[in-house]
């Protein structure tokens, strides 16, 4: 992991970021090593605060998310920064049960407007989803 995204992948966040309803302001926080943000938002009435972690990773995996900055906590969210990479599923869930988000912008940007950002599922995981409890296969 690193500071290697390039800069339209670091504008095409921020911009996605100035366009959101929920998002009042961010602004990026000093890290010699990674990209991080914090994210204020506005939801039902609460104001609250999201690290952001924009990773270079293009497979986010377990050595990764223990390897994570030390600014990332419950509540925090790791952004795959670029379109062709991919976090791997088992981490998605470790991750899900220390309460840290993992995803590319698009789902960041549903997860902004739900209370657990953790939590959230983009429209494809909650179809496959219902596809695997139809047919009878653990949701994993």
């Amino acid at each position: 992991m690193g500071k290697s995204l390039r800069p339209e992948h670091i504008n095409f966040f921020t911009a996605r970021m100035n366009e959101h309803s929920r998002v009042s302001n961010w602004l990026l926080v000093e890290n010699e090593h990674e990209f991080l943000f914090r994210i204020r938002r506005e939801l039902n009435g609460t104001v609250s605060d999201v690290i952001v972690h924009l990773t270079d990773a293009y497979r986010y995996g377990l050595a990764d998310f223990y390897a994570r900055p030390t600014e990332l906590r419950a509540g925090s969210y790791v952004v795959i920064g670029m379109p062709h990479a991919d976090a791997a599923p088992d981490v998605i869930d470790v991750a899900k049960e220390e309460r840290i988000g993992i995803g590319h912008i698009g789902k960041f940007m549903g997860a902004l407007n739900s209370k657990n950002i953790w939590e959230y599922m983009s429209p494809d995981e909650r179809r496959r989803k219902q596809e695997e409890q139809q047919r009878g296969e653990p949701w994993a």
